[in-house]
């Protein structure tokens, strides 16, 4: 699936594209560095709570939290109801998804309840913005160089090994795309690989989709964008299938054209930088706080103390839907329970304790 938004060397790729034939796991790529412990940890300083605290795996990409059952993805990622999202040291079954007509946006509910969740921005995206941005790709690969006048010169860097490690990176919204300049795909942001814009400076790679970009708001830290696209691919020459790379500097490098042909960008072509790709989350906050309006009900307990069972609800003694927990009083003799709540909705464990009887559920 490609477009050429930008006529000579942006042609879009799924971030997901490289998922079949190889693992789906985790990072960003970064401008200073190739170490892959770079960046592994949540970001402090005056990036300290800037999104990582909000992040999930869900079927080896992220998953965003925006509100007690329901979390944000992109929806070209796919999967299925039960599913499962790792949060906080949690797993949580899914039961449901919507996906939005107008994006590559899909809200997951799921049986239980996040101990926490990221807000939503209500402001749109504006050129200048600085955002933080978490993924599940590649490490940095094998150097890419290119003809230049005056020989080879490093253009950036392959996507590398996949390596199953979480991280993070900074950039600048470049420009916005309307549903037109981005072929059909909804309302976008683009972000360019720069040199000298600092070691964090981050470009995506394979398995990156669905990552959060989150941007400082007066209010706190806010969930501007999902990460959906990159530019790429990229060829050191007119054969070939070329390779998909994050690149700083694409002059002398060889991208596709309409046609399908590669085309080398001159060797003194200035402002050749490649970048990726986030749908704006402002543009479709009227459809998520729809969603999260229809998100399932919290769970509730019944119980029969009769058989046949006839239930009715009873206040248990205390419920725990993070942890997705009923403890319930046990009744004069035998007691039957059930559970009510979203659909899917089951028990998975029943232990008498001291203090009455735990219900566990998924």
């Amino acid at each position: 699936m490609t477009t050429t938004p930008n006529a000579g060397l942006r042609a879009l790729s799924a971030l997901a594209a490289l998922v079949a034939g190889m693992s789906r796991v985790l990072a960003v790529i970064l401008m200073g560095t190739g170490d892959p412990a770079a960046n592994t940890t949540a970001p402090g300083g005056t990036l300290d709570g800037s999104g990582w605290q909000w992040i999930g795996g869900f079927d080896g990409f992220c998953g965003t939290p925006i509100g007690p059952s329901s979390f944000l993805t992109a929806a070209h990622i796919g999967g299925s109801v039960g599913d499962r999202i790792d949060f906080d040291g949690r797993t949580y079954r899914t039961v449901g998804f919507v996906t939005d007509p107008a994006s590559d946006l899909r809200v997951w509910h799921v049986c239980g309840e996040f101990a926490r969740h990221a807000t939503p921005d209500t402001e749109d995206a504006a050129v200048g913005d600085g955002i933080v941005v978490f993924g599940r790709g590649t490490q940095r690969g094998e150097a890419v160089m290119a003809q230049r006048p005056g020989g080879l010169r490093l253009a950036g860097w392959k996507w590398g090994t996949p390596d199953a490690v979480q991280r993070w990176g900074t950039n600048v919204v470049a420009s916005l795309l309307d549903n037109a300049a981005s072929g059909g795909r909804g309302l976008l942001f683009h972000a360019e690989f720069n040199q000298g814009k600092g070691n964090d400076e981050c470009a995506l790679s394979g398995g990156d989709s669905g990552g959060p970009a989150f941007v400082r708001r007066a209010a706190g830290w806010r969930l501007a964008g999902i990460n959906f696209l990159v530019d790429g691919p990229f060829n050191t020459s007119a054969d070939g299938d070329g390779f998909q790379a994050a690149i700083f500097d694409a002059a002398g490098l060889y991208v596709r054209n309409d046609l399908g042909q590669w085309v080398q960008i001159p060797g003194r072509t200035v402002g050749a930088t490649a970048g990726f790709y986030c749908t704006r989350i402002a543009p479709r906050n009227a459809w998520l706080q729809g969603v999260l309006a229809e998100a399932p009900p919290p769970a509730r307990v019944e119980a029969s103390d009769v058989w046949p069972p006839a239930f009715v609800e009873i206040a248990p003694l205390a419920h725990d839907p993070v942890a997705r927990t009923f403890l319930c009083a046990e009744g004069g003799g035998s007691r039957v329970f059930r559970l009510r709540g979203a659909a899917g909705i089951r028990i998975a464990a029943v232990t008498r304790t001291g203090d009455g009887v735990r219900i566990d559920y998924e």
